[in-house]
């Protein structure tokens, strides 16, 4: 009787064990898939730039909610089986995984996004910097450029004060050398009005000296005009003719005493005024001075 009540005994145990057995072998634990399937298309160590890191960014946020939705059916599914624990334990270990390799995209993504963040900073910064050194070099040209002006202002009106100092000191001999200048033209003004006085003075004298030699040039032309008319009537008078002188050296039917024989010539009355030419033109007066 004992025996038997323990054979049955070995027997329900084997039956509970082979229930549990195949209760183990009916739940389906979900499996793990590999790390670089929790975020097809992205590396950690493949992000290079910053685009690619907002993309990456981007994709692991969509992703995990994907996840989060599936982790939460699945999660309630496990509730539902015999062994909930492991099953819980499952989930949580593939959560863990998902949030490891995606997070290091993250991580790695938000690193790049810092570099190229600290790049542009640095840019923006190098950027200040030149603009400060050309700001700075700006007014430093200014400054030299205001200081100059300012020393060639001083310098000009050092000029014109010496300038203005040197015509006060001028101002005594220009005023002398004034002076000097309207006593000479004064000099000079006294000068030609004797001159023409003395001009005026002699011009009755001039002007007879000038008609008494328009006079003399007057009878010269007269006399000579004369001279010319005699001059030509005495070719215009016809000649007698010649006798030739006989033997003893008297022509025939001369009168005795006539020497040479020669009959002589009765005397030709010439007029007494000759037509006078024209008077040569009178010799402009020289005045004298």
């Amino acid at each position: 009787m004992n025996f038997a009540s323990g054979a049955a005994v070995r027997a329900a145990r084997a039956i509970a064990a082979a229930g549990i057995l195949a209760a183990l072998a009916a739940c389906t634990l979900p499996s793990r898939a590999p790390e670089r399937d929790w975020l097809p298309g992205f590396e950690a160590s493949a992000i290079a730039g910053p685009e690619a890191a907002r993309a990456a960014l981007q994709a692991a946020g969509d992703r995990r909610g994907v996840l989060e939705a599936d982790w939460a059916q699945r999660e309630r599914a496990c509730y539902e089986r015999f062994l909930v624990n492991p099953c819980l334990a499952d989930l949580a270990r593939e959560r863990l995984a998902a949030d490891s390799a995606i997070g290091r995209i993250e991580v790695a993504a938000r690193e790049r996004l810092r570099e190229d963040d600290a790049i542009r900073r640095n840019r923006a910064e190098a950027q200040r910097i030149a603009e400060e050194v050309a700001r700075s070099d700006r007014e430093a040209v200014d400054r030299q450029r205001q200081q100059a002006e300012r020393a060639q202002r001083e310098a000009d009106a050092l000029l014109r004060e010496r300038e203005r100092a040197a015509e006060e000191a001028r101002r005594p001999e220009i005023a002398a050398e004034v002076q000097a200048r309207r006593r000479q033209r004064e000099a000079e003004a006294a000068a030609a009005r004797a001159r023409a006085a003395e001009r005026a003075a002699r011009a009755p004298a001039n002007r007879a000296a000038t008609e008494a030699r328009l006079e003399s040039n007057r009878q010269a032309q007269a006399e000579r005009a004369q001279r010319e008319a005699r001059r030509r009537a005495g070719r215009a008078q016809p000649s007698a003719p010649r006798i030739e002188p006989g033997p003893g050296g008297i022509a025939p039917g001369a009168p005795a005493g006539a020497p040479g024989g020669s009959v002589p010539r009765a005397p030709t009355s010439a007029p007494a005024t000759a037509p006078s030419a024209a008077p040569a033109p009178a010799t402009a007066p020289t005045p004298v001075r």
